[in-house]
């Protein structure tokens, strides 16, 4: 039989399970307040699963030893790994030309619930590593006040895509075990 390895299916399975991997501790789950003052700040509502996953754990240095899940006290402020993050982003997005996010063609963006993709303007860095360039970003809005969740790692020029945050996670999880 073929081991399937572990299987988080809540943000609080995946929370202890990085916590037992992680020499970090995470930090206390946003509140409602906080997401409003994160989003405020941005202009546009957070994807639901990364406003879950922040009421989870608001904010995680070095989660899984390499990568550092941004908090609400330092998304769209001028904290120096926040704005470091936005231009390794912009520079990540740049490697791939000035077509527009919207072309799921040209960035192999998987389908999600919505038909709309990801906007450039809309995308937002979700982890990122102190010690290479990786970033982990999310973005776009689908219609209205649904924004689309599709989750997008640029590595070192290369770039892979995740449906959503459990998908990202997963594979994690699996790096670890």
């Amino acid at each position: 039989m073929e081991e399937i390895g572990i299987v988080c299916t809540t943000w609080s399975e995946y929370v202890n399970f990085f916590r037992q991997h992680s020499e970090t501790q995470p930090n206390p789950g946003a509140t409602a307040a906080d997401i409003d003052a994160a989003e405020e700040r941005l202009g546009f509502h957070l994807p639901k699963q990364y406003v879950e996953l922040l009421h989870a754990v608001n904010g995680w240095e070095l989660f899984n030893k390499s990568e550092t899940l941004f908090g609400t006290e330092v998304i769209g402020t001028n904290d120096e790994h926040w704005l470091s993050a936005r231009h390794e982003l912009e520079e990540s997005i740049g490697m791939f030309g000035d077509k527009s996010m919207s072309d799921p063609d040209r960035y192999d963006i998987k389908p999600s619930a919505s038909t709309e993709y990801p906007l450039r303007n809309h995308m937002i860095p979700l982890f990122n590593s102190p010690y290479s360039y990786n970033i982990v970003a999310a973005g776009g809005y689908a219609n209205g006040e649904s924004p689309v969740l599709t989750i997008f790692q640029y590595m070192s020029g290369n770039t892979r895509t995740y449906v959503d945050l459990h998908e990202f996670l997963d594979r994690e999880v699996a790096m670890l075990t």
